[in-house]
């Protein structure tokens, strides 16, 4: 795609004009090509809170999404690390991916059977004076041209990264976003970053924003591997690209461990 139709379809999608931004995304000829992300955040109060989540995502969720095909479904725990955000230390993340934005429209109406409402009971009829949670948000997301699918790429024991990009306007957000496709996610794969989704967020907090997801062995494998980054040639001539100044005003980044269950 020309970078002028870039930006001005993702403009479109995004609503920068004040239009709905899902609509747009759906009418998107590329969409089939793309898949597209929610992550949803519970924001927690307490350990005891944490594992009644846990327990819905895994009896109820999980086994409702691999009856209707849907996945892989991702899990996640806020990790044991000085760099995270102590009041977030009981939250839970979860990463959907669907074939298209009608998939996520249809979702709940697709996953919500008799077995479900019977295995999330516990958590449905969580009392008003004792919630399970104060707060639930979401993110609905594309995927990048660069990434257009969902990646494990490591298995067994690893940590999570989640790495969010704001920008101050919707351009600079888009400029990034092409930043990555033109070369940034190419970087990566060279000096062995490895991701998991790169998303351009339609609806959601802090928009305009990017987000993205790698995974590591070990904190080491983390260092070894973003010292690589920083110090490759490609990356010193793409960040000092005029086009691409002032992209990025806040990154919000979280280092996060797979549930048990989880499928990513």
């Amino acid at each position: 795609m020309q970078r002028r139709d870039f930006l001005k379809s993702g403009l479109a999608a995004t609503g920068a004009a004040g239009f709905s931004a899902p609509g747009n995304a759906h009418a998107n000829n590329h969409d089939s090509e793309h898949e597209h992300y929610e992550l949803r955040h519970w924001h927690i109060p307490t350990a005891e809170k944490k594992a009644v989540v846990d327990r819905f995502l895994k009896n109820a969720v999980i086994p409702a999404t691999k009856r209707i095909n849907l996945g892989p479904i991702g899990v996640f725990h806020s990790a044991d690390h000085p760099k995270n955000n102590k009041d977030e230390q009981y939250d839970i993340w979860t990463l959907t991916p669907f074939k298209n934005a009608q998939e996520f429209f249809s979702r709940d109406e697709r996953l919500v059977d008799d077995a479900f409402i019977e295995n999330a009971s516990e958590y449905l009829n969580s009392q008003k004076t004792d919630a399970t949670y104060s707060r639930i948000t979401s993110s609905f997301m594309r995927a990048f041209d660069g990434k257009p699918k969902l990646e494990i790429p490591i298995n067994g024991k690893r940590i999570f990264e989640l790495r969010e990009y704001q920008s101050h306007n919707e351009l600079k957000a888009l400029l990034k976003v092409q930043m990555f496709n033109e070369g940034e996610i190419a970087i990566f794969n060279a000096t062995g970053l490895k991701s998991v989704f790169f998303g351009q967020t339609l609806i959601g907090p802090n928009i305009p924003n990017l987000t993205y997801m790698l995974v590591y062995k070990d904190q080491k494998m983390r260092g070894k591997n973003w010292q690589a980054f920083l110090k490759h040639p490609d990356w010193d001539r793409l960040k000092n690209m005029e086009i691409y100044k002032d992209t990025v005003s806040k990154i919000v980044a979280r280092f996060l461990d797979p549930a048990p269950y989880s499928q990513v």
